[in-house]
């Protein structure tokens, strides 16, 4: 593929939900595939997946494939306000009989990294697993030396529950694997915040354009 042209015709995706900084919708395999693709396969970011070789292609596409087909999971694509793809992320493992599921994420588009574009989109994302499909917790798993994953679910609210200890090969050591969740009610008064934080920034937008 040429540099961002992925497509003859400029792609506009559906936004299921918008924060302050991102929004999230569906992700499309046509035109996302690509840039996932690159992705996955850039050394800041396979490091924390622990992958040991190249991701080609045909995988990338079977993977995406397969978590559309499952009801077990569902994965969105973050874009910035202007519109710009720039990561994806999901609830996985969603079980509406517990009313758990655990979280990924990842912030693709290395200039958009430390921006804390993230934790926006993470706000959206466990708005859907709490309030529409009424899940009760949300966990994720980091790898030890991930300090920037452990700092993000902190400032999202998630909770550290408890630790494996040296479960993963990296770079000649062994690393723990750290465990963190958040509840329904601990989520609740966040999201008030923060959507109060929402309606001011409407309410800003609204008097700039008159």
């Amino acid at each position: 593929f040429k540099g961002d042209n992925m497509t003859k015709e400029k792609f506009v995706r559906p936004v299921t939900y918008t924060g302050l900084k991102t929004t999230l919708g569906p992700v499309d395999q046509e035109n996302d595939i690509q840039y996932l693709w690159k992705w996955i396969n850039d050394p800041a970011v396979a490091k924390f997946t622990l992958q040991s070789w190249p991701v080609h292609l045909y995988a990338e596409k079977e993977y995406v494939e397969k978590i559309h087909q499952r009801s077990s999971d569902v994965i969105f694509a973050i874009s910035t306000l202007e519109g710009e793809f720039i990561g994806m992320m999901g609830l996985h493992n969603i079980s509406l009989i517990h009313g758990t599921a655990t979280s990924g994420a990842l912030i693709g588009e290395s200039k958009f990294r430390g921006q804390h574009l993230g934790r926006d989109a993470k706000m959206l994302l466990l708005y859907h697993a709490f309030q529409i499909l009424g899940l009760r917790k949300v966990c994720s798993a980091v790898k030890g030396f991930n300090k920037p994953s452990q700092i993000y679910l902190d400032a999202n609210g998630y909770k550290k529950e408890w630790v494996r200890e040296k479960m993963f090969y990296f770079e000649g050591e062994y690393h723990d694997e750290i465990f963190f969740s958040i509840s329904r009610e601990d989520f609740l008064p966040r999201w008030s915040d923060y959507t109060d934080k929402l309606a001011k920034v409407k309410s800003k937008s609204k008097k700039g354009r008159k």
